[in-house]
């Protein structure tokens, strides 16, 4: 499944592991833990956080050394690294004087810890672009332990229900797909010829 991204920025440094758990606590109402920690050449902290009754439904909570990446980069690459070519990289753009905090879900969690982690970071003076009013109105705080039991079930539910759909749809889905892989592959010949031409009609002497 597909990772639900967010971050924000904060003056460096920013709070300490303890500092956005407690205030996960605060605002959610419930006791969050640190499942696992750890820091490497790259990041000086990453760590997996979860409610207390559901441990195996965890985030992972980041922040890279300052200039890090560019420097791994650079390394590897060479004085010519460029970190955002094409894509930014990620960690690479972080501004001097500043950290950012970097938090990863994924797609079909529940996601009362993602937004109780994204208000306390909010609050703890982080900068970034705050939830959609329309998602996270379903996701007041503080809950309580039912309640948090009660999205968990209702999550399990809507996640059987899409399985259930996709299942369904197998037999229509398999035959378009593959019809678009075979046209998409008799084609590209074709493809590759007309930019052959295009480039050759454009500069001849290099293309001949």
């Amino acid at each position: 499944m597909g990772l639900v991204l967010f971050n924000v920025e904060f003056d460096f440094p920013a709070p300490k592991a303890e500092v956005i758990v407690d205030k996960i606590s605060e605002i959610s109402g419930l006791p969050v833990l640190i499942i696992k920690s750890f820091e490497d050449e790259l990041r000086d902290s990453s760590l997996l956080l979860a409610f207390k009754s559901f441990p195996k439904s965890a985030l992972e909570l980041y922040t890279y050394r300052p200039g890090s990446v560019k420097a791994f980069g650079v390394e590897f690459v060479g004085d010519g690294y460029e970190p955002n070519w094409h894509l930014p990289v990620e960690g690479s753009e972080e501004k001097e004087g500043k950290q950012k905090v970097y938090l990863t879900g994924y797609l079909g969690q529940e996601l009362t810890l993602f937004y109780a982690t994204t208000e306390a970071l909010i609050a703890l003076g982080g900068v970034g672009a705050r939830q959609n009013e329309d998602v996270t109105g379903n996701f007041k705080f503080p809950i309580t332990h039912e309640e948090l039991e009660e999205r968990h079930r209702k999550q399990k539910i809507d996640l059987l229900f899409f399985y259930g759909k996709l299942i369904a749809m197998l037999p229509i889905l398999i035959p378009v797909y593959s019809f678009k892989i075979v046209a998409s592959t008799l084609k590209l010949p074709f493809q590759i010829r007309r930019v052959y031409r295009t480039l050759k009609d454009k500069s001849p002497n290099e293309w001949s």
